[in-house]
C-alpha cells in the first residue's frame, strides 16, 4: 500500500542528518575522492558528490576528478566558496532550445536561478526555523512588511512600494502600495542604480529604517519602522465584483504557505465566492514566488469545477533516473521527519529519505474537488516576472480543464521543484523535479507567457477595478473596455514606472522563491 507522509521539508523546518558521516559519504561513489581535508573541502566534495546522485540534470556532470570541487577557494569566506562550487554545478545541464544552462538567469547572468544554499547558523538558526525569508510557511513574520521595485532608469530611479504585507509595521504606519522613496536613514539614491545599489541593501537590512519619499498624491511622508514579529496574512486583498452581468470573484495572493495560515485563509475567501454567486475568477499572482505544491494542489481543487472528473491528472513530478531507480545511498544521511518536525519512526527504525520512492508513478497528482465554489466558467491570472514556481504550477495544470488566461508580464519560469539536503550546517536546495501538466507541457524555463501583456501598475491598490492589470483582466472576462489609467499617472520624475530596472545587484528580496515537495511516498 502507498503511503503518503507530509514531511517537513519546508524553508521553516530543516532536515537534520543521522549524522555528519563526512568520511563516508565522499567514499560513497568515487575512490578518488581524497579522504584527508578540512572541514570546508569535505563540504565542497560532499556539494558535488550529492549533485551527482540527486540534481535534476546529474548524468551532465563529469567526474569529480574533472570537476574539482576544492578549487573553489577565490570567494573569501567558506559559504561564498560553497556558493561557487554550486553555481559551477548549475552551468552544467544545457537547455537545448537557448544553448545556456537550465538555470541561467538572463537578468542575473553570475547567480543560480533554481538551486541555493541556506547557511543556517549565519541565519540563526540549525535546527528549527531559519531566519533567512522574513516570512515563513506558518505566516509567522520578521520583518517591516514591504517590497520593493526600482523604477526608472539606471540614472533616475525611485524605490517603488509594491506591496504592504498586512498585520506588518508598514500597514500600521499607513504606507501603502504605490508610495516611492529616494531616501533612506537618511541618504539619498536614485541616480546611479549600479553603484547604489549594493548601500541600498545595506540599510535596507537594518533592523530600523527611515523613508522618505511620496505618496500617490504627491504628499511627503517621514517614516520610521523597526522589524517586528507578526503574523502575516497570506492575502493581500479579496473582493467581489458584479460587472455586466457577472459575478466575479478576485484574490491577491502572496505566498504558498502551510495548512494553517493559508488554507485556513483560503476557505474564508472562498466561502463567500461560493455564497455570493461568483461564476469568474481573477486570481492575482503577480508576486506569488511559490511555496508548498501541497498548499498549490489545495488551491487548485479549490478553483476546478466540480464538472473536472474527481482524479483527473492534474501534474506529475519527473526526478532523474537515479532517484527514480532508487539508487540514492547518500540520502541514507538524511533524516525524514513528519510534519511538526518529528523524526520518523517506524518499527523502531529511524526513517530516512532513502527510504522514500522517487518513482514518477507515486508524483501524480489527482483532482479532489475542495469547497462550493463548483461552476467556474472562466479564471484569468495577473502575473509577472515575480511570478514563479508553484503559482506557474496552479496556471499550467488548470489549463487542460478550465478556460484560464493570464495578465501583465513573462513570468519567472521555474518548472523545477526540491526539498533541501543537510549537509553539515547547511541545507541545500538543488533543482531535483520538473512538473508537467496532464497533457504533458512543462518546461517553461523562460516563463509562461501571458495572453495580454501589460506592465504592472504600481499606482493604484490591490483590487482597485482602475488597475491596469485588474482592469484589463476583468474586461477580458465581461468583454467590455478596460478601464486603463492613464500614462500621466504612471510617471515617476518624468519616467514610465513601467520601465522596472533589473542589475547584476537585485534590491533586496526576502521572500522565498521556490516549489517544496513535502509529500513524499513510500
Amino acid at each position: 500500500m502507498k503511503k503518503i507522509y507530509h514531511i517537513a521539508l519546508f524553508f521553516f523546518v530543516t532536515i537534520i542528518s543521522i549524522s555528519c558521516r563526512k568520511n563516508s559519504i565522499t567514499k560513497d561513489i568515487d575512490n578518488t575522492v581524497p579522504s584527508t581535508g578540512s572541514s570546508a573541502d569535505r563540504i565542497k566534495d560532499s556539494l558535488f558528490l550529492y549533485a551527482k546522485q540527486v540534481y535534476l540534470w546529474n548524468e551532465s556532470l563529469p567526474s569529480y576528478g574533472v570537476f574539482k570541487p576544492r578549487q573553489y577557494t577565490s570567494a573569501g569566506t567558506d559559504y561564498g566558496n560553497f556558493n561557487k562550487v554550486l553555481f559551477q554545478i548549475t552551468r552544467y545541464g544545457i537547455n537545448p532550445n537557448t544553448s545556456r544552462p537550465f538555470e541561467y538567469d538572463k537578468d542575473y547572468p553570475n547567480q543560480t536561478k533554481y538551486s541555493f544554499i541556506e547557511d543556517l547558523v549565519a541565519n540563526g538558526e540549525i535546527a528549527s526555523i531559519p531566519n533567512k525569508y522574513a516570512i515563513n510557511a506558518n505566516g509567522q513574520a520578521n520583518d517591516v512588511g514591504l517590497g520593493y521595485e526600482p523604477v526608472g532608469s539606471s540614472s533616475n530611479f525611485s524605490l517603488y512600494i509594491r506591496f504592504v504585507t498586512p498585520g506588518s509595521p508598514a500597514e500600521k504606519a499607513g504606507i501603502k502600495r504605490g508610495y516611492y522613496f529616494n531616501n533612506i536613514n537618511g541618504i539619498s539614491f536614485g541616480s546611479n542604480f549600479d553603484n547604489e545599489v549594493n548601500n541600498l541593501n545595506t540599510q535596507l537590512d537594518k533592523n530600523t529604517i527611515t523613508i522618505v519619499g511620496k505618496r500617490q498624491d504627491g504628499s511627503d511622508f517621514n517614516i520610521t519602522l523597526t522589524q517586528t514579529s507578526y503574523n502575516a496574512s497570506p492575502i493581500y486583498k479579496d473582493s467581489i465584483y458584479a460587472v455586466a452581468g457577472k459575478k466575479i470573484g478576485y484574490m491577491a495572493y502572496a505566498r504558498f504557505s502551510g495548512f494553517n495560515n493559508s488554507v485556513t485563509a483560503f476557505n474564508r475567501v472562498f466561502n463567500n465566492f461560493a455564497n455570493q454567486g461568483v461564476t469568474d475568477l481573477v486570481i492575482d499572482l503577480r508576486y506569488n514566488q511559490g511555496g508548498l505544491i501541497s498548499t498549490a494542489e489545495y488551491l487548485i481543487n479549490l478553483i476546478g469545477p466540480s464538472r473536472i472528473p474527481n482524479n483527473s491528472t492534474l501534474f506529475t513530478e519527473y526526478y532523474n533516473a537515479k532517484m527514480q531507480s532508487g539508487d540514492v545511498s547518500f540520502l541514507k544521511n538524511q533524516a525524514a521527519r513528519d510534519g511538526n518536525g518529528n523524526v520518523i519512526i517506524e518499527e523502531g527504525k529511524v526513517l530516512t529519505l532513502a527510504d522514500y520512492s522517487y518513482k514518477s508513478e507515486f508524483y501524480v497528482t489527482r483532482f479532489s474537488k475542495m469547497g462550493s465554489l463548483n461552476n467556474i466558467q472562466n479564471v484569468v491570472f495577473i502575473v509577472s516576472k515575480h511570478t514563479a514556481s508553484a503559482s506557474e504550477l496552479v496556471i499550467n495544470a488548470l489549463k487542460p480543464y478550465i478556460n484560464v488566461k493570464m495578465v501583465g508580464s513573462t513570468t519567472y519560469g521555474k518548472p523545477v521543484g526540491f526539498f533541501p539536503i543537510r549537509i553539515d550546517k547547511y541545507d541545500v536546495y538543488y533543482s531535483m523535479f520538473s512538473v508537467k501538466n496532464a497533457r504533458g507541457e512543462g518546461d517553461y524555463f523562460a516563463g509562461l507567457t501571458p495572453d495580454y501583456k501589460i506592465a504592472d501598475d504600481l499606482t493604484k491598490q490591490f483590487g482597485d477595478l482602475s488597475e491596469t492589470n485588474l482592469a484589463l483582466a476583468v474586461s477580458k472576462l465581461t468583454g467590455g473596455s478596460p478601464a486603463i489609467a492613464s500614462k500621466k499617472s504612471m510617471m515617476v520624475k518624468g519616467v514610465s514606472m513601467q520601465n522596472s530596472l533589473t542589475s547584476t545587484a537585485p534590491v533586496n528580496d526576502n521572500e522565498f522563491k521556490g516549489m517544496i515537495e513535502n509529500r513524499l511516498h513510500k
